[in-house]
């Protein structure tokens, strides 16, 4: 499966599956060519699951049925590699604010960007975008330079929050501002963003369950006013 998985011209679910398995930490590092051969071994399980009781039922091979258990296994794979990217992505999004606190009073304090950065990683080393932040130290202390490093971060994470937290600081780098301050500035936008995003999400949940409650408000005064209804109709018919 996995010579398959390198020989089929797919390049652009290879190129999404790079992304996901990045933006889910890819502990395993697996390549996207080994994520796309677990799929396909997933979906060749099912498809031979699905076939066999087919068979059980109809007493017939059902190549249709093995098809829909084919397609269905590498889709619920790729479904579910997706929604771990999206799980950590947004365990992420919700750390940024008080990392970026946190690294902005250690510099108030005195140190540098490097040492305030360990520092954050020092208090919780398992937390999502503590382990990126640890990939970034590794990433300067190997020679990248910060700006680099910090590109690379924001493209591991797909967060536009985090792509302008990123270029902020590359900014403020560039012009001489003071890095506590651009820190803690961004992470109060963030914060209010949020505040934002929640609101809106509230206004659109009020909006989609009006439909749901008028529904469910006749249901209720035909379930009461119902047989009057009907006894009304028979005795006019009547």
């Amino acid at each position: 499966l996995l010579a398959v998985a390198h020989r089929l011209a797919v390049p652009r679910t290879k190129r999404w599956l790079r992304g996901k398995l990045v933006a889910t930490g890819n502990e395993d590092y697996y390549t996207p060519e080994e994520a796309l051969a677990r799929s396909l071994l997933t979906g060749l399980v099912l498809g031979g699951a699905v076939a066999a009781f087919v068979f059980l039922l109809a007493g017939e091979l059902s190549l249709f049925a093995a098809g829909v258990g084919l397609f269905l296994g590498v889709f619920l794979s790729l479904y579910q590699l997706a929604g771990k990217a999206r799980a950590r992505v947004r365990l992420i999004s919700k750390r940024v604010p008080y990392a970026l606190d946190l690294i902005a009073l250690a510099m108030g304090a005195g140190a540098t960007f490097v040492e305030a950065v360990r520092t954050v990683v020092r208090e919780n080393p398992d937390a999502p975008f503590n382990v990126e932040l640890k990939a970034l130290l590794a990433e300067m202390d190997l020679g990248t330079t910060r700006r680099a490093a910090l590109e690379n971060l924001a493209a591991r994470i797909p967060l536009e929050m985090l792509r302008s937290v990123v270029a902020s600081v590359i900014q403020a780098e560039e012009l001489g501002t003071p890095l506590a301050d651009v820190l803690h500035s961004q992470a109060n936008l963030l914060r209010l963003q949020r505040s934002v995003r929640a609101e809106n999400a509230a206004a659109v949940a009020s909006v989609r369950i009006l439909v749901p409650a008028l529904l469910l408000v006749v249901a209720i005064m035909l379930v009461i006013f119902g047989p009057a209804i009907l006894r009304a109709v028979r005795g006019g018919l009547l």
